[in-house]
């Protein structure tokens, strides 16, 4: 496993996404084997609103579908897809981690409980 590692080099782009002749054109110059969309645009103060997420949902929408397209036309044979949500809050939650079983709302910044519990309501998870 790790010679593949060794043997494995990276490279990344700096193209514009929602311009799809852009986004092609940059990947035809690097021909590669597998695409890593990593299409983000959150802001650094994290999304407290549904506004701050209109850029990054345009990305993941429109972004997706013109990466997508790109790496069929350049013969990419792996799209590896990066993801996030963020119904536990944003912010510092604390040194354990969080997975599958923590309920919503039960570790989260006081800054952000309110709305994360208006979120899991939304959601159905009644508990929280």
């Amino acid at each position: 496993m790790q010679s593949l590692f060794n043997s494995w080099e990276p490279r990344s782009i700096a193209g514009d996404a929602l311009n799809p002749s852009s986004i092609r054109a940059d990947l035809e110059s690097r021909h590669p084997e597998a695409v890593v969309h990593a299409l983000t645009a959150i802001p650094k103060r994290g999304p407290w609103r549904a506004s701050d997420l209109e850029q990054t949902n345009d990305l993941r929408i429109r972004g997706t579908k013109h990466l997508l397209d790109a790496a069929i036309a350049v013969g990419a044979r792996r799209l590896v897809v990066e993801s996030m949500v963020f119904i536990y809050g944003y912010g510092d939650l604390g040194t354990d981690g969080l997975t599958e079983e923590t309920r919503v709302g039960e570790r989260v910044p006081q800054s952000v409980a309110v709305p994360v519990r208006r979120r899991s309501r939304l959601y159905g998870d009644a508990g929280a």
